[in-house]
């Protein structure tokens, strides 16, 4: 990420790294140390204003100088609990949703946070918790937890709206938000649309023996993602009211 001069990179160490966008020399270097086991991904920094929000696999959230690595705040938002070490990984793989003054975030074994950055406090939590980039539109987030199950929340106050749960225990992927309509994938080659208003399927579109790689991109009612074979696709979602 790229912002006031400043490029913050992520290392899978447990490093942030702040580094001149002029010559790439190093300005600071954050160290965290990483606990006995982890989930395989980081949660990607979000940079805006001269401010780094960036997820720890400890379970901490923390908020950066961008220019200098100093902490603003640094808080745990996930606590690790359980007697063996998969029962205790609490690590915030979710990339940071930033929308206007609130954060949202998930954690692994726990709940959904949003962060009222100007106060420096929760504003409110639910109990979905997830390892999967959050998806939103002007009142709700959408989340799929660790199960499989879609969720839709509100977000002023976290409450549920509704729970997808056809695809639990499938390999459901992070929700993509596209207009009237939310769309996941899952590791068979399916990629289904559900429709925001009560979570009902209302469409799928199959993949084949082919999944999604990374993050689709959507433009309107179209979505463009890479596919496992290196392929780009286009999908274009129309009104299935």
């Amino acid at each position: 990420m790229i912002d006031s001069g400043v490029v913050v990179a992520r290392t899978g160490d447990g490093k942030v790294v702040g580094l001149s966008s002029y010559d790439g020399s190093v300005k600071w270097t954050i160290s965290r140390q990483l606990p006995k086991l982890t989930l395989r991904g980081e949660s990607r920094p979000v940079l805006t204003q001269g401010v780094v929000f960036i997820g720890f696999s400890d379970g901490n959230m923390a908020a950066l100088q961008a220019e200098n690595g100093t902490a603003l705040w640094d808080f745990p938002i996930s606590f690790p609990r359980g007697t063996n070490e998969i029962d205790r990984l609490s690590d915030i793989d979710t990339n940071p949703l930033l929308v206007g003054d609130y954060l949202y975030i998930s954690s692994y074994q726990e709940v959904t946070h949003a962060l009222d950055i100007r106060k420096q406090r929760i504003a409110w939590s639910s109990d979905v918790s997830s390892f999967h980039s959050l998806a939103y539109d002007a009142a709700y987030l959408y989340v799929t937890d660790k199960l499989g199950v879609v969720h839709q929340l509100g977000r002023t106050d976290g409450q549920k709206g509704w729970s997808q749960t056809d695809l639990q225990y499938f390999q459901v992927s992070a929700p993509i938000s596209v207009g009237p309509y939310i769309l996941v994938s899952e590791g068979d080659g399916g990629l289904y649309v559900l429709r925001k208003t009560d979570g009902a399927i209302v469409g799928k579109h199959s993949l084949g023996a082919k999944t999604i790689i990374g993050e689709p991109i959507v433009d309107s009612d179209m979505i463009y993602f890479l596919d496992s074979d290196g392929s780009l696709q286009s999908i274009s979602i129309i009104n299935k009211s």
